[in-house]
């Protein structure tokens, strides 16, 4: 800042002359270079000449067009920066060495050199980028058409069983529902792919770039030709997934939330299933019931034990039952037996009622 001030201090009395005693000495790089600068404007702007006393060689190199180096007070050698870079005196070249300024050609060939290989590196990097997307290999087209593209762009990989034979050459939009998909492959694949094989939108991995999978046929087609279509299929998509999913999760959540409406009413005791849990005498009548259902079902397959012995001591042979239970004339002389003895039985109660009435019709004659 002190020596900025004195730089305007001087310029008020607009000298033709400015002399400058190590104007940098002292300073850090950017402070230096700042001041160069602006003694370089200053010579622009006013027109002055500048005469420098500096150790600091760049400071005289951006700025003088004439240098002198002095030598135990004896002006040694003079001429311009390029001169005096070019002389072969050794205290010369040890002066701008030790300076830095002998640096400056080393400084240019380093910089040549990287230049170089940095156009070589990008040559390169153009030559495998360029092969990756085959610009310089023979390529055939072939389309394919889908009904969502899923973020496919152009330059995309086409591979063909896990291989990398083609990329994406154009994306065409068709109608709302129809993306038709430009491809180049490579001229060696004709060899191989069938038009069964079927084209597919996948991604490089789990969040990987887009690219199209094409996957061999099965049958005994022919061959691909250039500018065929292959025949394609849409995975779902990601955002179809999520909504699917997203679907799910609230029918879970009123699914846990029509579970909880039940576990408090168990809780609370309401309906027959809480009373069960909590209601303890009804638990106890329920437990009584079944002990009684179980007493039941013991005494009905002891009933029916007993039976089966019952009719295991019956003689089907020879008893009467078994003579009604197996010969079929004898079942059948019973039924009639059994009919007649109701038909006599309706007759009886006729005859009952008969004299019934004979019996009162006498009676009320011995009234009379």
């Amino acid at each position: 800042m002190k020596r900025r001030v004195a730089l305007a201090r001087t310029l008020i009395l607009k000298p033709k002359v400015i002399l400058y005693d190590e104007p940098t000495s002292g300073l850090d790089p950017i402070t230096s270079k700042e001041i160069i600068e602006l003694m370089r404007s200053i010579q622009k702007k006013y027109g002055t000449s500048s005469l420098i006393i500096t150790h600091d060689v760049d400071c005289a190199r951006v700025i003088s067009e004439k240098m002198i180096l002095l030598v135990d007070g004896i002006n040694y050698a003079e001429g311009t920066y390029a001169e005096l870079s070019a002389s072969n005196d050794p205290k010369v070249e040890a002066f701008l060495k030790n300076n830095g300024m002998a640096k400056t050609a080393m400084e240019n060939l380093k910089l040549g050199i990287f230049v170089v290989l940095g156009t070589l590196l990008l040559l390169v990097a153009a030559y495998l980028i360029g092969n990756r997307q085959n610009m310089f290999g023979k390529t055939f087209p072939v389309t394919a058409v889908f009904k969502n593209a899923s973020g496919l762009q152009n330059g995309n990989n086409v591979r063909f069983s896990g291989i990398n034979v083609g990329t994406v050459n154009k994306i065409e939009m068709v109608n709302d529902t129809t993306i038709r998909v430009h491809m180049i492959i490579a001229d060696k694949m004709l060899e191989h792919i069938k038009k069964d094989a079927i084209a597919a939108i996948g991604s490089d991995g789990l969040v990987g770039s887009m690219l199209i999978n094409i996957i061999p046929g099965e049958g005994t087609a022919q061959l691909i030709q250039p500018g065929d279509e292959l025949p394609s299929y849409s995975k779902v998509a990601t955002q179809d997934m999520m909504t699917t999913l997203n679907t799910t999760n609230e029918n879970a959540a009123l699914l846990t939330e029509d579970l909880l409406k039940v576990t408090q009413s168990l809780i609370k005791g309401k309906g027959t299933l809480g009373r069960l849990l909590n209601d303890t005498t009804m638990a106890g009548d329920l437990q009584q019931t079944i002990t009684n259902l179980k007493y039941t079902s013991n005494q009905a397959n002891y009933a029916i034990s007993e039976l089966n012995k019952i009719i295991g001591k019956i003689d089907f042979e020879e008893s009467t039952a078994g003579v009604l239970l197996t010969d079929t004339i004898s079942a059948g002389k019973m039924r009639n037996v059994i009919e007649n003895l109701e038909t006599s039985s309706i007759e009886i109660n006729k005859m009952t009622q008969d004299l019934n009435t004979i019996v009162g019709g006498i009676k009320g004659g011995m009234a009379w």
